[in-house]
């Protein structure tokens, strides 16, 4: 059997592309942001803010979980969190779940919006 190749790249664990929002709590307060993509041990998070500083402490809120982590880097209004302690596998399903009844609803939420301004009962969307 040939040796297994090296493992080469960044990435320690596949991740997840989301879109969700979030909250990220730093030292200068808590943040409402969007969660890009999500593995077991990091994310990617976009903000409208300013960017935290690298090395700074973070904590990811989401769906009712809370991790621990790390600002590993920060630009174009984008920054990573690396995870203290990796996610539970369940707890990385647990969230891409809440991300598809997310969009789901953020879809059939629009379509409510729409019918409601056509039969004149809502104001500009």
């Amino acid at each position: 059997m040939p040796p297994s190749a090296p493992i080469t790249g960044r990435r320690k664990a596949a991740r997840v592309r989301l879109g969700i929002p979030c909250t990220v709590i730093l030292l200068s307060g808590n943040h409402s942001c969007l969660l890009e993509d999500l593995s077991q041990t990091g994310a990617r998070v976009a903000t409208a803010g300013a960017l935290p500083a690298a090395g700074a402490d973070a904590v990811l809120l989401i769906n009712g979980i809370e991790t621990f982590g790390a600002i590993r880097w920060a630009r174009n209004q984008r920054f990573g969190i690396k995870f203290d302690e990796p996610l539970a596998l369940n707890q990385v399903v647990a969230i891409r779940d809440f991300a598809d009844d997310y969009a789901r609803h953020e879809q059939e939420q629009q379509l409510r919006n729409a019918r409601e301004y056509v039969l004149g009962r809502r104001g500009v969307i």
